[in-house]
Order: structure tokens, then sequence, then C-alpha cells
């Protein structure tokens, strides 16, 4: 009688996350995928704290990641992400949507944004922590399986979604001010080249490169990454297509 089951066509996550938050009826809501495990004291824990901490809205833990079969990949100290995060999390969230529960009136409020398929999580998480700090629950108690479906692991879901968080997360924020826009505009383009050097793409990485230089000449942070990513696998790959010439 506790279980209800609802069945929709099929709108993408943020759509079937909305329903289900729309139907519910407790003061929290968290999010369990079809392949991921809740450690069997995880809800436990993690109400206690939501209680004892009224003025947050949202509470993650640190996780395990699994292979398919269940095997133990490694710990994931997400949970160490904690306090008053906005607005570095946009830049960079490690929080996992299975780790996560939430105060439903916050939900009632925003929701899940259903025009995106991939990063609507992490768009969201960063809206909250814009109204309140965050809890992290440095346990392990969620187990998140890892397989070719994972977005976050999807060089392409990766890409799409780093240029949703410029959109929803930079552009659209009138209450960002202008300085940081520019400095995690120009970050975001250089994760963007990051991406598309790791996929070989380098005529997309020289363009995202310069435009993250252009737009912000003294981010130290490209500049750190070209160093001790880009220049060392640059020398790696002139000095194999030399050896093959020797040969």
């Amino acid at each position: 009688r506790k279980i209800r089951y609802v069945r929709q066509k099929n709108k993408g996550p943020a759509s079937a996350r909305n329903l289900g938050i729309k139907l519910a009826k407790g003061h929290y809501i968290a999010f369990l995928d079809a392949d991921d495990l809740f450690l069997p004291e995880k809800l436990e824990i993690q109400y206690e704290k939501m209680v004892n901490n009224p003025d947050i809205l949202l509470s993650h833990t640190s996780y395990y990641q699994i292979e398919r079969n269940g095997e133990l990949i490694k710990e994931m100290n997400s949970g160490l992400f904690l306090g008053s995060v906005y607005p570095e999390i946009i830049l960079g969230c490690p929080i996992a949507t299975p780790t996560v529960m939430v105060r439903k009136d916050v939900l009632d409020q925003i929701s899940f944004e259903e025009s995106i398929k991939v990063g609507e999580d992490i768009i969201l998480w960063s809206q909250i922590a814009k109204k309140s700090s965050i809890i992290g629950i440095d346990i392990a108690l969620t187990k998140v399986r890892i397989h070719g479906k994972n977005a976050a692991f999807d060089r392409p879901s990766q890409i799409q979604a780093t240029m949703n968080r410029m959109e929803y997360l930079i552009k659209r924020d009138t209450d960002l001010p202008t300085i940081k826009k520019i400095k995690f505009t120009s970050s975001i383009y250089a994760i963007l080249a990051q991406l598309f050097w790791v996929e070989k793409n380098y005529l997309n990485f020289s363009y995202y490169i310069i435009k993250a230089l252009a737009l912000y000449p003294v981010n130290y942070s490209i500049y750190k990454q070209i160093t001790i990513k880009i220049i060392p696998r640059i020398i790696k790959d002139i000095a194999f297509r030399l050896r093959g010439k020797r040969q």
C-alpha cells in the first residue's frame, strides 16, 4: 500500500521525475533509478540529517561505483562536497542523483527542466544550492551501476551537458555578477576544449581554447590545463611519429 506504480509515455528522465514529485505525498524526495541500489540505512541516515537541519534544502552522500554484475569498482567521496557551494557548483558538481534527498516544498517551486535530456539534474542541484547550503554525508550509502548507458561517461552527452550548464546556469542567471559570468563562461569553454581534445577533435579543441582565452585571458586554469595535459600529449605524439619515421 506504500507503493504506487505510475506509467507514462517516454518523455525523458526529467518529465518522469517531475511527475513522480508531483504525485508524492511525503515531505522529502529521494531518487533511485532502476539499475542503482540504496544501502539499507541510506534513507534513515539522510532523513535524520534533513530533520535536524530544517534550513537545508538538499543533502547527498558518497557512493560506490559498481560493475554491471554488482562488483565494486571504487568508492566516490562526493559527500565531502558540502556547505555554500554556489556558484562554484556550476563548474564542478560531483553529486550523483541516486544519493540526493530534497525537501518536496522546494521542488514544488523549481523542477527538472524537461527540455533538457542530459545534465538536467546538475542544473537543478545548482539552482537549489543557490537558495541554501547543502549537506554532504561522507558515507557511501548508494551503489551506482556503471555501464555504457551512463550519460556521465558518454563523451557526446558530457559535451551537451556542459553546454546546457552554460545556457541555463550562466547565460540565464540574472543574479550572477558580470565578472563571474565572464570567468565561468571562459572555464566552460576550457572544459569543452578538454572534452574535444579527448575525442581527438582538434579543430573544436582549438576553437574553444581560443574562445576561452579571448574571453578571459587571465584564466590561469586554462594555462594549467595546457601545461599539464596538452603540451605533454603533443610532445608524446610528435615523439611517437618521429620514432615511426626512423623505423
